[in-house]
């Protein structure tokens, strides 16, 4: 966890495709001058709340290109300054509300390639993106899924669209009866070969 203790005025960081797993708490707590981190191209999954505590002056943060699914809601608490971000190319289905909310001086967002999945757990999300339209660099974000909403910009999505009708809670479906396969005994398996 001391790592870069000592590094008090390290202004940029260069991480990026060093097969990064985790990101311990505090693990740039005394590199409160940093306003460069590089983190793509690793294999982070998660964002935890104190994964950014002590960069109050970062400014650009990318993390593009790891297996990122979730950011901790508080995560940027730690480092409001973030102007560019890119959170493209991971694995995230949506964001927790409120998760940008600090980032009020952010001017560049890169957020494709992601597995938006739009039902109402992402409303906050689309919501954002389209009052920050303006910020998104490159390309618009789109749904993965599911059905029909596949394709579509997130910028365009509201509350009919994700929260109501047959698309709300698709994240969480489960079959309503388990069949397990490996059961069926070997008169069972001649029966349902004899049925036309």
């Amino acid at each position: 966890m001391d790592t870069f203790q000592d590094l008090t005025e390290l202004r940029e960081l260069n991480l990026g495709q060093n097969y990064l797993l985790d990101l311990p708490d505090g693990l740039f707590l005394h590199n409160t001058k940093l306003e460069k981190l590089i983190l793509y191209s690793n294999s982070l999954v998660e964002f935890r709340e104190k994964s950014l505590m002590g960069l109050e002056n970062l400014t650009t943060l990318l993390i593009n290109n790891n297996l990122l699914e979730s950011i901790h809601p508080d995560a940027f608490l730690y480092a409001p300054n973030i102007e560019k971000l890119h959170l493209d190319s991971n694995k995230f289905r949506y964001l927790q509300p409120n998760t940008l909310d600090p980032l009020k001086n952010i001017t560049s967002i890169k957020m494709t390639k992601n597995q938006w999945h739009c039902d109402c757990h992402i409303l906050y999300l689309a919501l954002w993106v389209s009052d920050n339209n303006n910020k998104l660099w490159d390309s618009q974000p789109s749904c993965r899924g599911p059905g029909e909403l596949g394709g579509k910009l997130l910028k365009t999505m509201r509350f009919q669209h994700l929260c109501d009708g047959q698309w709300a809670s698709m994240i969480n479906l489960a079959p309503r009866v388990k069949v397990k396969h490996n059961e069926l005994k070997i008169e069972d398996k001649d029966e349902l070969q004899d049925k036309p």
